[in-house]
């Protein structure tokens, strides 16, 4: 979309947000695991890197350094190997 818009003007941004300490996990009865809580981050820097990539008009960003190394490392990681892991961080 992002490359299908601009030539009108419209810019469009993905935010990755990965785990974010809202309301979302007690919602969705999901227990948050030590290893989830250490990834977490709050609301409003997640919202800032997503207001600021759009203002920079990026196509896309990936919300803080652990969620950007998990999401670099996972291109080099077999999908087996990245199933069990969150498995366990998501406390399956």
């Amino acid at each position: 979309m992002h490359a299908e818009l601009k030539p009108y003007g419209i810019g469009v941004t993905v935010l990755s947000p990965g785990a974010a300490s809202t309301s979302f996990a007690r919602v969705a009865g999901q227990r948050n695991t030590s290893a989830l809580r250490a990834l977490m981050m709050k609301p409003g820097p997640v919202a800032r890197t997503g207001i600021l990539a759009m203002l920079h008009r990026r196509s896309s960003v990936v919300a803080g350094i652990l969620n950007k190394v998990v999401a670099f490392s996972s291109r080099f990681t077999p999908r087996q190997v990245q199933t069990t892991i969150m498995q366990r961080v998501m406390g399956g």
